[in-house]
Formats: C-alpha cells, structure tokens, sequence
C-alpha cells in the first residue's frame, strides 16, 4: 500500500532540481511540460464521479423519499460516499505535476508532494474499501437474513465483514507506522528509516480480491433457491452478480501489485504507475457504490409511473418471495427461525406477533408497495394456522379469512382461489 520509491541521493541544490529517477540512455527530463495524459484520467475520474453520483442519488431518493425507511447501511452511506469524492479531489488537486508522468520528468524536489498526496490516496482508498464492503455485507443480510437468524449466510456475510474491517484496519495501521519519522513516508530526504510495505500491498491485494469472490457468491446460493422463473433468476442472479467485474479490476489491480513488487525499485517509475494504480481504485470504488444502489432503483422508478395499478419493484418481490419461501414456523405456534433447516433460508422479515381474534394462529407482515403510496411499503398481513396452508388477510377487517396458495412471486400478493 505505500510507495517503493528510490531517489539520487543528496541535499544539493543541484540534486533536488535534478530528475526524480534516472531516465533512460538518451532521454532528456522534460520539467516543464511533461508528456502526460491528463484529459484521458480527467475524463475517467468524471465520468465514475457522475455514475456514482447518479446512483447514489436514486438510492437516497428511493430509500429516503420513498419508502421513507432508511437502513444502517444507508446512514453508513453517507460517509463513504462523502470520502470518495474525497478521493478524487485528492486526484485531481495532483493534476498540477500531471497524470501518467514519468517519474524521470519530475524534479526531486517535488516528489515529497506527490508521495504525500499518494500516501493520503491510498489512505482513502483503504477506508472506502473497507466501508463500501461493509454496506454491500449489511444489505445483503437485510435482503436475505432479515430475521438475524444465524444461519450459514448469516455466519458467512459475518466472517467476510470481520475480515474486510480487521484487515483493512491492520494495512493501515502498517502503512503508517512503516516509517520512523512519520514524514519520512512522504519525504525519502527525511534521515530515517522505513521497512519494505510491497508484501503488504500483495497481501492487500490478494485479500481485496477474495472478499470480493465471496461478496460475489454469498447471494447467489439464496437467488437460485427462489421461486422464481429460470429467466427471473438469471436477471435477479446478474445485477447481484455484477460484482464480477469488480473482481476483474481487482484482479488486475493484483497481477499490477505483484509486477511492481517484483520489480526492481531502482528503476521503478513510481509516478506513472500510481496514476494507472488509481485509475483502477476509481473504477474499482464507484462500481462498489452501483453494486450497493443497484437494487432499489426500480422502486424509484417505479413512483414516477401511474400505468400499473401496483408498481412493486423487484427489490421488493425479491425480498418478499425470499421471505415467504423460507418462513418457518413451530407447531406450537412460535417462530423457530434457529432450528429451521438451511433450505427455508432466509427467514421473514416481521416478528410473529399473536392474533388476538386467533390465538391459535401466528401472523407474519411482509412489505409490499402500492399504487396509492407511490412505492411505499405497506403491511400484509400473511397467517399461517396450526394447518400447513396458509391464510391470506387483504386486512384485519375481515371477519371471514380466505384460504389462498401463497404465490407472491408473480404479481407480489396470493392467489384468491378457494380450496377445500
């Protein structure tokens, strides 16, 4: 995570409007105007900036304005998102010694700014990291686990969330206690001494790229499991499988990590690699923040549309088909979501509270949206009796309940047909 740098040694005048890194045989420093690709990085830091802004936007309108039911992860949002621009102010306040130049055309003495600026880079980069991940982690234990019922999702999203934090937290730690003086990771000229940080950047990368397979794959074992049409799945299985292509980058991210590491840092041109290193960080962070909004921009979509008479997104259908597929309930008439077997998972999301009318039944809520409240979610009432049918409520008005096959996945709400 810190930079492998090798500078000419000395204090001289001289020395320090010298290049920064030896250049080739033939090679004249250019300090004045370098050759660089400032327009290509400015347009790929801006056009990640106005994704993540978009989503982000739709996420906060949907979950904020519309359902009107934030969740932790959406509070927990607010900050990540806040350090990614962050981010790329950092990125764009580095333009001025320019992006994908060679270290050989930048002065000696300007390189202790652009090592600091690196350093506050991949401090932030870390942080966002370990932030985005955690937000993905907690919303999908809020689509799949919504009970807490501590089941193998629960344990496995758990373990992963232990592990991206107390990791990331550690390379941090590391980063910068890997100098003595602090300033010395920033300023080579610095008398000092510093261990070699490439084992933690190879590390880092490895573990990146395997809490990023596990988010992956964590949904797709509940997905697969739904009542859903092949076609449903495979769409559903998709936006939460666009994880695979930060698993890509991440990849790359590593090959990179371990070419430089292996590199010789005497010719180790520092300033174009870290350029190219932040690109990836960019694309990298901003589709973690599409991974995290991706699933309730239908539902704000769907407030702006009158022709349905109840426009529930798939977000919603997703959560409610999962929920009513997997609810358990014990013979007495009590939840038993610990001792359900791993195929009903996840469990409800409404804790079973006693029909006064029936206190023989146990009944579940589950969220659905409506017409009238432009996608708000709104209670059902779904009743199970000591039978093993299920008893439908369009409210608690009713005095005559009707039985009904519980089918939520096609239109969001049961079948009233009679049987007998």
């Amino acid at each position: 995570m810190g930079a492998s740098v090798s500078i000419p040694q000395g204090n001289s005048e001289s020395v320090l409007d010298g290049p920064a890194l030896t250049p080739p045989p033939g090679i004249i420093p250019n300090f004045d105007n370098p050759p660089n690709s400032n327009i290509m990085a400015r347009a790929i830091m801006s056009t990640c900036l106005a994704i993540a802004l978009i989503f982000f936007m739709i996420r906060t309108y949907s979950i904020w304005f519309v359902a009107k039911k934030p969740r932790i992860s959406d509070y927990a949002m607010i900050p990540t998102f806040i350090l990614y621009v962050a981010f790329l102010a950092i990125f764009f306040a580095g333009e001025k010694y320019g992006h994908f130049v060679h270290q050989y055309n930048v002065r000696l003495k300007d390189l202790p700014h652009i090592l600091y600026l690196w350093t506050c880079i991949i401090t932030l980069y870390a942080v966002e990291l370990m932030m985005i991940k955690t937000v993905i982690l907690l919303e999908w234990l809020y689509l799949f686990c919504p009970t807490g019922a501590r089941n193998s999702f629960w344990w496995t999203a758990h373990v992963l969330m232990a592990v991206n934090i107390l990791f990331y937290l550690a390379a941090i730690l590391a980063l910068h206690l890997s100098c003595f003086p602090h300033a010395r990771i920033w300023d080579k000229t610095l008398p000092g001494t510093c261990v070699d940080t490439r084992a933690l950047d190879v590390t880092s990368a490895f573990v990146n790229v395997i809490v990023d397979v596990g988010i992956l794959l964590l949904p797709q074992r509940v997905i697969w499991k739904l009542k859903m049409t092949r076609r449903k799945r495979i769409g559903v299985s998709a936006v939460f499988g666009l994880g695979i292509v930060v698993i890509g980058f991440a990849g790359t991210r590593t090959v990179f990590t371990i070419l430089h590491a292996v590199r010789n840092s005497e010719t180790a041109d520092f300033t174009w690699n870290s350029s190219l290193q932040t690109l990836l960080f960019t694309v990298e962070m901003t589709l973690g923040i599409v991974i995290f909004c991706l699933p309730v921009c239908p539902k704000a979509f769907a407030s702006f549309s009158s022709s349905s008479l109840r426009p529930l997104s798939w977000f919603a259908r997703l959560r409610s088909s999962a929920t009513a597929a997997t609810a358990v309930l014990s013979k007495d008439g009590t939840s038993d979501s610990n001792n359900a077997p791993t195929r009903h998972w996840p469990h409800s999301s409404w804790a079973p509270v006693t029909n006064k009318r029936k206190p023989s039944a146990v009944q579940y809520g589950e969220t659905f949206a409506s017409h009238e409240d432009h996608g708000e979610y709104v209670s059902e009432i779904w009743l199970k009796s000591r039978h093993d049918s299920f008893q439908y409520f369009p409210d608690e008005q009713h005095v005559k309940p009707q039985w009904a096959n519980l089918d939520p996945i096609n239109d969001g709400r049961a079948n009233h047909g009679m049987t007998a």
